[in-house]
């Protein structure tokens, strides 16, 4: 029977000389990012970005995304990501892809994506280190202009 190794196992069981799990894969402080935004009269319209959460500290590592919405109507997609800085490229839809918010509903992006892994920004980064903007991309244009969105960002910094 043949024994595997978890990437992090490995490390201190499988190198010589034996090396430590890396910094902050173990552990770290945990924050609750909160944001919400209003649908605007008039509405708002496709390509219109959405500025979410303070910039975001150096070092974080996304852990998870939530965010909640009213019934935008007319087929409406919201897609979610960030910004490039220093190191990481920008990615519009990181976080979530094109949506439906047609209706009232939640969308969760450690539940949704298959392929989620922990999204950690700044690794390898020449200091002083960049901060990170998260943004939201409507796609097709609400027709609905009243109710208040939620989303959640769940980040590690180590």
């Amino acid at each position: 029977m043949a024994q595997w190794y978890g990437v992090n196992a490995t490390y201190p069981e499988n190198t010589t000389p034996a090396a430590f799990v890396p910094p902050g894969d173990g552990g770290g402080t945990l924050r609750t990012w909160f944001d919400s935004w209003t649908l605007p009269s008039p509405a708002a319209s496709g390509g219109d970005v959405i500025n979410l959460f303070p910039v975001l500290p150096p070092q974080n590592r996304i852990i998870d995304f939530w965010m909640g919405f009213v019934a935008w109507a007319n087929s409406a997609t919201l897609s979610v990501g960030w910004l490039a800085n220093e190191t990481d490229a920008a990615n519009s839809v990181g976080l979530a892809s094109a949506v439906s918010v047609t209706s009232a509903g939640q969308y969760r992006t450690s539940t949704t994506l298959t392929a989620w892994a922990p999204k950690k920004f700044n690794v390898g980064a020449v200091l002083p280190l960049k901060t990170t903007q998260i943004q939201a991309l409507i796609g097709t244009a609400p027709t609905n202009t009243s109710g208040i969105n939620t989303f959640v960002l769940t980040t590690c910094v180590n």
